[in-house]
């Protein structure tokens, strides 16, 4: 009886392997599309398409199989991922399917004029055997290059002005208080600051419909666009950073703010801008004081702070002028006299605030961050400063604005007669500072702006 037993317990678990268990062969993945030595430009669909063999099992069921895409740079991460499952084939049959699926390249990236992406697709069978395929492929960002020119007219009648190969078009505007103008490069829309923040629609140079306004969001009576300035950013759509009385916005171009870094009640805003890893805010507070504000770039949480009472007779009382700049990479509040207060930071931990005397002669009054990081003062004279106080010699009229053409390498200066009415724009080399040529600029010209074809540096 013993050896029958044995027999029979054999042949249960021989039925029982067979039955029970599901052996197959491991699934396969071949790219189709993209094929080899594919390249591709910022913001464009690409199609990609694949195919997923799943042989059959020889028992049993196969069970449903699983895939995933991944896009990302070939020195590593994922930017991009997709991922589905299909279901069990019940037929006994194996599985081929074709599989479409499509990527939006991203508006911008960080680096050079190209990257090397490695897409991989892998398949996954209910028995946990993998497959995966790869396919390597070229993302480039096109030229930099400069489209128009546009200048700001606040006066009656408020208009722009778009300078392209030395001819100008004139624009209406119906807006308020224009002060400040901002192109978002690569996105066709023009922010315009005033009692409120506007977006137009300027591509080739045509002033389009309003696209959205947006009001003050402080609680301030009468509140306005206090700065406008370009977000600076590596990569992605070109964003802008706005100023208003209690606060500063990180906004989209669809008027969304993505990030707000908030004032303590008391605080109004003078200036504001990036300097280093941080945003970085001069403010007056209630008793008249000076404060700089540093904020972490990525969250909004505020930091630190050094506050002071400024000396110079035009920065005092709530209607005192002040000025964000830069000295040595560190923040520094200007007052109205050429004094610098310098937040500075030792490598140890430790900061303070100390007072340098910058040269030049004559009141302030204007001046401004450039995005290198220097800084220009316009006095008497205007004054260009890369981090000492002694600087060097810009222009020899004071300036009332300068924009910055990244494209090209050249600056427009805003330019006064000896009445203090705008009257040019000067167009220099920014490395040579030499001159190039000139702009007429109507009296009430307030501001001006590059319009570039991407956002990024070159």
């Amino acid at each position: 009886m013993m050896p029958r037993i044995r027999l029979l317990f054999w042949a249960l678990s021989a039925a029982c392997i067979a039955g029970c268990g599901v052996e197959k062969a491991p699934p396969t993945v071949a790219w189709l599309t993209p094929t080899d030595g594919v390249s591709w430009a910022v913001s464009q669909n690409v199609p990609l398409r694949f195919t997923l063999t799943d042989p059959a099992p020889e028992t049993g069921s196969p069970g449903p199989t699983t895939w995933r895409v991944d896009i990302g740079p070939e020195s590593g991460g994922v930017w991009w991922s997709t991922s589905g499952t299909l279901p069990a084939l019940n037929d006994g049959l194996s599985r081929t399917d074709t599989l479409h699926t499509a990527w939006s390249t991203p508006a911008d990236f960080g680096g050079g004029s190209a990257v090397t992406l490695r897409l991989t697709a892998i398949a996954e069978d209910a028995q946990g055997q993998r497959a995966a395929a790869f396919r390597e492929a070229q993302l480039f960002r096109p030229p930099l290059t400069a489209e128009q020119f546009w200048s700001l007219q606040a006066d009656n009648p408020a208009h722009l002005t778009a300078w392209e190969g030395g001819n100008a078009t004139d624009w209406p505007w119906t807006g308020s208080n224009g002060r400040h103008l901002l192109h978002l490069d690569g996105q066709d829309v023009l922010l315009i600051g005033g009692t409120e923040l506007e977006a137009r629609n300027a591509g080739n140079g045509t002033l389009g419909n309003s696209l959205w306004s947006r009001s003050s969001p402080a609680a301030l009576l009468g509140d306005h666009v206090r700065l406008l300035r370009r977000n600076p950013a590596e990569e992605g759509a070109a964003q802008a950073l706005v100023g208003w009385g209690d606060r500063i916005e990180r906004l989209r171009a669809d008027g969304l703010a993505t990030l707000t870094w908030l004032l303590l009640d008391g605080e109004t805003l003078l200036d504001a801008a990036h300097i280093g890893e941080a945003v970085v805010a001069l403010v007056r507070t209630a008793q008249s004081e000076w404060r700089l504000v540093r904020f972490n770039a990525d969250n909004g949480a505020r930091m630190d702070a050094v506050t002071w009472t400024p000396e110079a007779s035009g920065s005092q009382g709530p209607e005192g002028r002040g000025w964000l700049i830069a000295l040595g990479g560190d923040p520094a509040a200007l007052e109205s006299d050429g004094r610098a207060r310098r937040w500075f930071s030792e490598a140890n931990g430790s900061t303070g605030l100390t007072t340098e005397v910058l040269a030049g002669e004559g009141s302030i009054q204007h001046a401004g961050l450039l995005e290198d990081g220097r800084c220009w003062i316009s006095r008497n004279t205007t004054r260009l400063h890369d981090g000492e106080v002694q600087g060097a010699p810009l222009y020899p009229t004071p300036l009332l604005h300068i924009s910055e053409n990244r494209a090209e390498g050249t600056w427009a200066l805003l330019t006064q007669d000896a009445e203090g009415v705008p009257d040019a724009w000067q167009i220099l080399d920014a490395g040579s500072l030499a001159p190039l040529f000139t702009l007429a600029a109507e009296p009430g010209t307030r501001s001006g702006t590059h319009a570039h074809n991407r956002p990024g540096p070159p």
